[in-house]
């Protein structure tokens, strides 16, 4: 928890310089936007990722998120039970445009869910943290990026590959 508190102070220390060195008002370099994600059937899954920046300079953009994500699973196999968890948490991120469409990503999320504990059997809730770099391609306020999970642990968090896909959208 210490670790969510001194991002924070961080990041809270940094946008006031930033908004200090520029002409423009704190608010007007703001920028908002998330992720959406859908699915329905065998497997259900809800995930909403409101996101918001501050633009530091032209090129540059750091911001928080949240996120709330649920999850069912439906298996129709014997032997094989069903499972509804939710997740949620946070991250911090720093997104650097190299053009105009392309941009740099990094991102620390940490998401608090149930993680299977394989010497019990049984799902336990805990914090996992994710440590995601890549980048993307935006057109409009539509952004589609390809993170890798350098802290990714097979079997152990919540994604199942180091590969982490989005589509969202930054206003």
């Amino acid at each position: 928890m210490r670790k969510v508190f001194f991002v924070l102070i961080v990041l809270l220390t940094g946008f006031s310089s930033f908004a200090q060195n520029q002409n423009d008002r704190f608010v007007d370099r703001l920028r908002f936007g998330g992720n959406l994600g859908l699915s329905f059937g065998s497997v259900t899954y809800i995930d909403v990722s409101p996101m918001v920046g501050y633009q530091a300079t032209d090129r540059w953009m750091l911001g928080l998120g949240a996120s709330y994500i649920y999850y069912k699973f439906n298996s129709n196999t014997v032997g094989i039970p069903d499972q509804e968890t939710t997740w949620w948490g946070g991250r911090h991120f720093q997104q650097f445009n190299i053009t105009p469409q392309l941009f740099a990503w990094g991102e620390f999320e940490l998401l608090n869910g149930e993680v299977y504990d394989p010497f019990d059997q049984l799902y336990k809730r805990q914090w996992i943290e994710n440590l995601l770099v890549g980048g993307g391609y935006r057109s409009g306020p539509v952004m589609v990026t390809a993170l890798y999970n350098v802290s990714y642990q097979s079997g152990n968090g919540f994604y199942n590959s180091p590969w982490v896909f989005r589509v969202g959208v930054f206003l």
